[in-house]
């Protein structure tokens, strides 16, 4: 969260040879660049080709220390992905100790928010919401989910 005022941008490349599949290639970005001190502004990307189909997705999300103690992460991501073969994941900020790499398929959005407090430097609090609003490119209704995460921390 507290990344100081560096600029960060890194790139990856992954081919993947799937037998008589054929291959697939992924192409991964991140950038982070401060605003100021305490508020950056975070973008991920992800582009996948697999059976001449192409998923993408990106991610813009802001990260902000309000006070010493209290961090707020938030954003949006945008996706687009033909089959499931195509699919994309992308890190999205979610409460400590937590797995948010998530796999996207379809067409759709998400909607993210997460808040850090720490008390007293023993106890500390994270809640996130996450809403996401997806359609199978086969299908004409779109699904609507969301999901809510607490977690406390005590140190003894």
């Amino acid at each position: 969260h507290r990344g100081g005022n560096k600029q960060r941008l890194s790139l990856r490349l992954k081919r993947k040879s799937k037998g008589n599949d054929g291959v697939r290639y992924q192409l991964s970005g991140s950038a982070s660049y401060p605003l100021t001190v305490n508020l950056s502004l975070i973008l991920r990307t992800a582009l996948n080709k697999s059976n001449d189909r192409l998923g993408s997705g990106f991610s813009l999300a802001i990260n902000s220390a309000i006070t010493p103690s209290l961090d707020l992460r938030a954003g949006t991501t945008h996706f687009y992905s033909p089959m499931y073969d195509s699919r994309v994941y992308l890190y999205e900020p979610g409460i400590p100790m937590r797995f948010n790499l998530i796999s996207l398929n379809g067409t759709g959005y998400r909607y993210f928010i997460v808040i850090e407090n720490q008390f007293q430097n023993s106890i500390n609090t994270a809640i996130s919401y996450k809403y996401q609003r997806r359609r199978l490119i086969s299908e004409s209704g779109s699904v609507e989910t969301f999901l809510l995460e607490f977690q406390m921390v005590v140190d003894l």
